[in-house]
């Protein structure tokens, strides 16, 4: 790329171009001169370099100002890091996934929303990067939600009551709509249509529409209300967060983007959300969450973006 190239470039295309061609007078001319071009360039330029800093991608002692000699913490190029970032990913996910595609019966994939009709006539919709298990029997209907959300809409059959296990709540009904969710915080179950028992290891409950219960990963339960129509609203990809932390609602977003999203700072990840975001592109409403609480996202290649809290 010249000098001329630099209309549409912003802070993350300088670096990669820069650590690129570190010997290039025309780049660094048109890098001097997309600084100068708004107030705000430099202050991007610094934010972007102090987020591939805290990522790993640049020497922890390397100035935030241009140029940027020795930035680089080894040989190689920031875009084959962000290809090895991505690879380390995978990795880390992809045994999971194999081992709950072992043990499920049925599973989504990222972003698909998935609709299973059961034996009895009950109907599964799976959010995106789910799995359940499914046993049925004379007696007992039972679904074992393996990892992510589902929401049941489950056909009336009082001589065999269906039941929902999650990793530290079982929610039971006869005939009835609700949604279960098995994620990293914890289980919740919420009530959009008749009445729920669940059990956990402390107590039992019994919900109605508009209520849900939330079990927390250390054994802790919280009781709480829903708008009943907005359970389950995801399967419209629409994700809903009322006071939720950045952290969790991003999780859920994570299960729509095929990349990477990092949450940068602990203070960022803590701060509670209120919306309705549409995943129909992650990306963007990773933006609107950015602007609402004061943050920067910063597209790193086109697989990772980072929610940075400054």
């Amino acid at each position: 790329m010249t000098a001329d190239d630099d209309v549409e470039w912003a802070a993350a295309d300088w670096l990669i171009a820069l650590t690129d061609e570190p010997d290039d007078r025309d780049l660094h001319a048109g890098f001097a001169d997309w600084l100068a071009a708004d107030p705000a360039h430099p202050a991007e330029w610094q934010a972007v370099v102090r987020t591939y800093r805290a990522l790993g991608a640049v020497d922890a002692t390397a100035s935030d100002e241009p140029p940027l000699p020795g930035l680089i913490r080894r040989p190689g190029r920031i875009a084959a890091w962000a290809g090895a970032a991505i690879a380390a990913c995978l990795v880390l996910f992809a045994a999971p996934s194999l081992l709950l595609s072992v043990q499920a019966d049925f599973t989504s994939g990222t972003a698909e929303i998935r609709r299973i009709e059961l034996p009895d006539g009950s109907v599964v919709q799976l959010a995106p990067e789910s799995a359940i298990a499914v046993d049925f029997g004379q007696a007992s209907r039972r679904v074992e939600l393996l990892d992510g959300i589902a929401y049941f809409d489950v056909a009336s059959d009082p001589a065999r009551p269906f039941s929902v296990m999650a990793a530290h709540a079982r929610a039971t009904a006869v005939g009835t709509a609700f949604e279960v969710r098995r994620v990293a915080s914890g289980d919740t179950v919420a009530v959009r249509e008749g009445v729920v028992e669940v059990e956990t290891d402390s107590r039992s409950s019994r919900l109605v529409q508009g209520d849900a219960l939330r079990v927390s990963m250390s054994g802790g339960v919280h009781r709480g209300t829903v708008v009943p129509r907005q359970i389950g609203l995801w399967s419209d990809k629409l994700v809903t967060a009322r006071e939720r932390p950045v952290s969790d609602l991003v999780d859920e977003i994570r299960r729509y983007y095929a990349g990477v999203i990092f949450v940068r700072g602990d203070e960022l990840a803590h701060q509670p959300a209120t919306g309705i975001y549409d995943m129909s592109d992650p990306a963007a409403a990773l933006a609107l969450i950015a602007t609402s609480q004061g943050a920067t996202l910063y597209r790193i290649s086109p697989w990772i973006l980072v929610l940075d809290g400054g």
